[in-house]
């Protein structure tokens, strides 16, 4: 894939790896690394896509404890260019829900998916 403005194709790569082997993601988002650097996010991701507005996004289930569906937080939506760091875990992850891929949101194209 030719590399094109407003790509992150290392994150793409790894977040893609992921979902390819249904393990969670742990990230820290650029303004949560700013304010106390310990605040990681711990994310079930499902697709990564690019959005109406030309940006690559990841979509996925985010949790407080890994293993712990009654810790479930929700579905989420996350901005690849404000991931300031991302790492792959080995906990096997299943998802909650169903995501329906025919959704208006996916219209630009899923980079890949579960």
């Amino acid at each position: 894939m030719e590399k094109s403005v407003g790509r992150f194709d290392d994150l793409e790569a790894r977040i893609c790896e992921a979902i390819a082997a249904a393990v969670a993601v742990r990230i820290k988002y650029q303004d949560a690394a700013r304010l106390d650097g310990e605040h990681w996010r711990i994310i079930a991701p499902l697709a990564l896509y690019v959005s109406d507005k030309s940006r690559v996004c990841m979509v996925g289930e985010e949790y407080r404890e890994f293993h712990q569906s009654s810790l479930f937080i929700g579905a989420r939506t996350f901005e690849i260019e404000k991931i300031a760091e991302l790492e792959i875990t080995e906990f096997s992850c299943v998802p909650t829900w169903a995501l329906d891929y025919s959704q208006k949101k996916f219209r630009n194209g899923i980079l890949c998916r579960r």
